[in-house]
């Protein structure tokens, strides 16, 4: 069962550079969040932000991921999870969160400490999205994201992973998402719905502005929560949905996990790649 984060976050130390206040070096925060069940593959993920939205990224992730963790506490399937202090370099997915000044060089030195890892994430906001620097983050990461809102945007992201987690009505794995998501040649972005019923959540999602691009999908991950007692066939109707949305070419994967307090409710998250 997964321990009770409440008390683990206030213990946890985040890591940020003061010296950026004297104008030396940019901000830089970062905690990992590592599987602590016995087995061979232990999952180990990685955040680190730099400069202030890189920063407020990563802090709004863990926030996110400590309130998941309160409501998912009597849930004796969740793998144990626990927010540590360590270095990100030993983890095998590494999340890094820019902003506008931060450096190539950053990018590089935090991704060449790190052997282990075999999945690099460059989450950038908008406002420090150019063309010029796409290039360079593209040739770096396996996965280049964009968000809004960072707060949203955050929010979103740690929901999309909690179906690598938990056991589902239509089960996805870290593995699922490492493979869906790369592509050194595609930018990701993420969409959302919410509403009464997974089919009406998906069709929320598709009216979204942001969801004219789902026609130009090359690859996609889709992560509902659902009520207890959806049924595979609600699922159903929200993957014929989608599937009348994207390209025929599209590689996409759909999970779903039943998640408490959810009466009445659905919500799905996705990142489309570009």
């Amino acid at each position: 069962m997964l321990t009770n984060s409440r008390h683990r976050a206030g213990r946890m130390r985040i890591k940020i550079d003061t010296m950026n206040l004297l104008g030396v070096r940019p901000m830089r925060e970062e905690f990992i969040l590592k599987e602590t069940a016995n087995r061979p593959n232990a999952f180990r993920l990685g955040f680190v932000g730099f400069d202030h939205a890189g920063c407020q990224f990563v802090q709004k992730c863990r926030e996110s991921i400590v309130e998941q963790h309160r409501r998912l506490v009597d849930f004796d399937e969740f793998f144990n999870l626990r927010i540590s202090s360590a270095s990100a370099k030993d983890c095998s997915c590494i999340v890094a969160a820019i902003g506008t000044e931060t450096t190539a060089e950053q990018l590089t030195s935090l991704f060449s400490a790190s052997p282990s890892c075999n999945w690099k994430i460059v989450i950038v906001p908008q406002d420090a999205w150019t063309e010029a620097k796409a290039e360079t983050w593209h040739q770096m990461a396996d996965t280049v994201l964009v968000i809004g809102q960072i707060p949203t945007g955050a929010a979103d992201f740690c929901t999309l992973l909690s179906t690598a987690f938990l056991p589902g009505l239509i089960g996805l794995d870290y593995e699922d998402y490492r493979t869906t998501l790369s592509d050194a040649t595609a930018t990701g972005y993420l969409l959302h719905g919410d509403a009464n019923g997974i089919a009406a959540a998906t069709q929320a999602l598709v009216k979204q502005p942001g969801a004219t691009r789902l026609a130009q999908t090359k690859r996609a991950v889709f992560a509902a929560r659902v009520e207890l007692d959806t049924a595979m066939c609600d699922l159903a109707d929200a993957m014929e949905i989608l599937s009348n949305q994207l390209p025929d070419t599209a590689n996409w994967i759909f999970g779903a996990v039943r998640w408490k307090g959810m009466e009445n409710q659905a919500s799905i998250r996705c990142i489309i790649m570009l």
